[in-house]
């Protein structure tokens, strides 16, 4: 399957309006971070749950193999972890759009806190390099906003 057929998900205030944010009490030198809504995350874990359905994916020179957690280009393949996969599969899912922080954080780790952004951020590093085989296909940080994968659109 080509991954730029996929529907464009998370990525429009409209997906977002239901979400009641809540903040968390904290010393002022900590971020407030809203806190997880059950029912957002369960809708959320539906539309990740469907990008993992489709067995395998095309991302520019990348081949995806979703059941074996593989990404292999020119015959070099990769075991990803499930954060990974989850991660790449996300962002591929909408080539060249913007995926809010606070989208992925809730759709993969069910909850917007420091620490898991933290732990996304690791990720993210991750996936830049094992991406860079492919120099049109790149994950760019939009300061404040979130994140947008820049691959071809076939």
């Amino acid at each position: 399957h080509d991954i730029t057929n996929l529907k464009k998900v998370g990525d429009t205030k409209k997906d977002n309006k239901d979400y009641n944010q809540k903040q968390v009490e904290k010393d002022e030198d900590q971020p407030d971070q809203p806190m997880a809504d059950s029912s957002k995350s369960k809708a959320l874990n539906k539309i990740l749950e469907k990008l993992l359905k489709v067995p395998t994916y095309t991302l520019g020179a990348f081949t995806i193999d979703v059941p074996k957690r593989l990404l292999t280009t020119k015959g070099d393949s990769k075991k990803l972890t499930n954060k990974e996969l989850h991660l790449l599969i996300t962002l591929a899912s909408t080539p060249n759009v913007l995926l809010e922080r606070k989208y992925l954080l809730e759709s993969i780790w069910e909850e917007n806190n420091y620490f898991n952004g933290r732990s996304m951020d690791v990720y993210l590093c991750k996936l830049r390099k094992l991406l860079a085989a492919d120099q049109r296909i790149n994950i760019v940080n939009i300061h404040g906003k979130g994140y947008k994968l820049i691959a071809p659109v076939n």
